[in-house]
């Protein structure tokens, strides 16, 4: 983790981290935490994904520097991550992805339904619901192309609205006008 000064980011942690263990209906299921460059973002993030331990679904940090910033990545980790925790997930997505290995190539948006949406639809279709996580997702902006980070907003969103999946969404990203248009949208 990066380093931790007490108390200065304090109060974000403990508001996202209420907020990730609320198991009330949420009216809201995506924050976004949202500043410059260097305000503490990836550190919020961090120690969010710490606290709410058994309640973090899963996590993705982008970054420009490595292959952190290939948008192919990103559902393909978070579906990962999931299975590691839940085995009825993950056995339906083993079998998904034997039978068709080229899903983890295709586009972010098919990634979203066929890795995540369709597996946990299935789970629920057979009254195995998986019980409700958080996803944290830092660096937005990191991603490589606008257009994969929009894909990415979209398809969380549309699944949000549908009530497809049981995740909470936060995001953190620098404040960058696609961004701040999609997350008002």
């Amino acid at each position: 983790p990066p380093p931790y000064h007490p108390g200065a980011w304090q109060d974000y942690v403990d508001r996202l981290t209420r907020w990730g263990f609320n198991n009330d209906n949420h009216v809201d299921q995506i924050a976004w935490l949202k500043g410059p460059g260097g305000s503490g973002k990836s550190i919020v993030a961090q120690y969010c994904a710490e606290a709410l331990e058994e309640r973090l679904g899963a996590s993705f940090f982008f970054s420009r520097s490595d292959e952190r910033g290939n948008a192919h990545c990103f559902f393909t980790s978070i579906s990962y991550q999931l299975a590691m925790k839940d085995d009825r997930y993950g056995d339906l997505l083993d079998r998904r992805i034997r039978r068709d290995p080229t899903l983890v190539g295709k586009s972010v948006r098919h990634q979203f339904r066929d890795l995540l949406e369709a597996p946990i639809q299935e789970l629920n279709r057979k009254g195995t619901e998986l019980a409700e996580c958080v996803v944290i997702v830092d660096g937005l902006d990191e991603c490589a192309s606008q257009r994969a980070q929009l894909d990415i907003i979209k398809a969380v969103a549309e699944s949000v609205q549908r009530q497809s999946i049981p995740f909470l969404w936060i995001f953190s990203s620098r404040i960058e006008p696609h961004l701040s248009d999609a997350f008002d949208s």
